[in-house]
């Protein structure tokens, strides 16, 4: 998982080219904004697993 740093002024678009994607952790799942851990993420709708976390 790469890390993206919170405050970048591209991180919105990270999170949204992101948004509605296949998850690849499971076989049926979409990914969706929301929180991990106390942080802003893309997680899968279906597994809860984050794709992608930003600190």
């Amino acid at each position: 998982m790469q890390r993206v740093k919170k405050g970048r002024d591209d991180s919105h678009v990270v999170l949204e080219r992101l948004t509605d994607q296949t998850c690849a952790f499971c076989d049926d799942g979409l990914l969706t904004p929301g929180e991990y851990k106390g942080n802003q993420a893309i997680l899968c709708k279906s597994c809860n697993t984050p794709a992608v976390q930003l600190w």
